[in-house]
C-alpha cells in the first residue's frame, strides 16, 4: 500500500509542469529494485568500487579521529580489501574499533590505540560474512 501510494505521488510530480523535484536513488543491489521505480528513472549508471588507493584514501578518512598505533598500514589493508565498498570499510574499522574494547579492563580509564592486527582480526570476520554471502557478485544495470 504505502508503495502503490508513493508511486502515485511519484507520477504527480511527473505530470506537475510546476514541480521542480529530483529524485535520485542509490543501491548496491540493482536487482532487488522494483521495476516500477526503475522505470521512473530517467537514467542509471554504474559507480564502481573504490580502487586500491581510493580504499587508502578511504580508510584514512575514516580512522583520522581515531588513536592508531604506528604500525597501521592503509595501503597494506586497502590490498586486502579488493571488492570492498565504502561502507564495508566503514564496518571493518568499526569492528577494528570494538575489538581493542575486549582487551580493555574496567581498572582502564581510555581505550589503546587500534593497531594492525585489529584491522586484520575484522578484515577476516568481515569476509567471512562477505564472501560467505556472496555479496562479491557484482550485477550490470540494464
Amino acid at each position: 500500500m504505502i508503495k502503490a501510494q508513493f508511486m502515485q505521488w511519484w507520477d504527480g510530480l511527473i505530470t506537475d509542469p510546476e514541480c521542480c523535484v529530483i529524485i535520485m536513488g542509490a543501491t548496491n543491489r540493482p536487482k532487488d529494485v522494483d521495476r516500477a521505480i526503475l522505470r521512473r528513472m530517467p537514467a542509471t549508471f554504474h559507480v564502481g568500487l573504490p580502487s586500491p588507493p581510493q580504499r587508502v584514501s578511504i580508510l584514512r578518512q575514516i580512522l583520522q579521529t581515531e588513536n592508531l598505533y604506528d604500525d597501521v598500514d592503509c595501503y597494506h589493508i586497502s590490498k586486502l580489501t579488493e571488492g570492498f565498498s565504502g561502507s564495508d570499510l566503514r564496518e571493518l574499522c568499526r569492528v577494528a574499533a570494538v575489538a581493542r574494547v575486549s582487551e580493555t579492563s574496567e581498572a582502564d580509564s581510555c581505550l589503546r590505540p587500534i593497531r594492525q592486527a585489529d584491522l586484520l582480526f575484522a578484515f577476516n570476520k568481515l569476509r567471512e560474512t562477505k564472501f560467505h554471502c556472496g555479496e562479491s557478485q557484482s550485477f550490470a544495470l540494464d
